[in-house]
């Protein structure tokens, strides 16, 4: 009966920590996504205020020790070079600053749904 009791908090505890991870991850990636697709808007109004774009990338730097223990280092890797090309064509021509904030909201995305722990793939 023993096993039975330790096999359920088992199965509790983890249930909670994917339940966790998740709403949290889901939460980060949804503020970066806001204050990403804020720039986009001001860039598509002809307004060069990068201050949603480094708002963002804050958050993501504080958060990149939680994502390097839920997704793999290669695509943390490619978000910060994302980053990094966004901050280097911030007052250069606004289409390359367009496709490469579009670039990283797909990333961020992908992170965001494929990525990040959730019930769909334990079971």
């Amino acid at each position: 009966m023993s096993r039975y009791i330790a096999s359920v908090i088992i199965f509790a505890l983890l249930f909670a920590g994917v339940s966790l991870v998740h709403s949290r991850s889901d939460y980060v990636t949804e503020e970066i996504l806001s204050l990403l697709e804020s720039e986009l808007s001001c860039v598509e109004d002809g307004i060069f205020d990068s201050a949603p774009l480094f708002a963002a990338q804050k958050i993501w730097d504080d958060h990149r020790s939680f994502f390097s223990a839920v997704i793999p280092h290669d695509k943390l890797d490619m978000i910060d070079t994302q980053f990094a090309i966004c901050s280097s064509l911030v007052s250069d021509d606004k289409e390359d600053y367009t496709v490469a904030i579009d670039e990283l909201i797909a990333l961020i995305k992908i992170v965001q749904t494929l990525d990040s722990p959730s019930f769909d793939r334990i079971l």
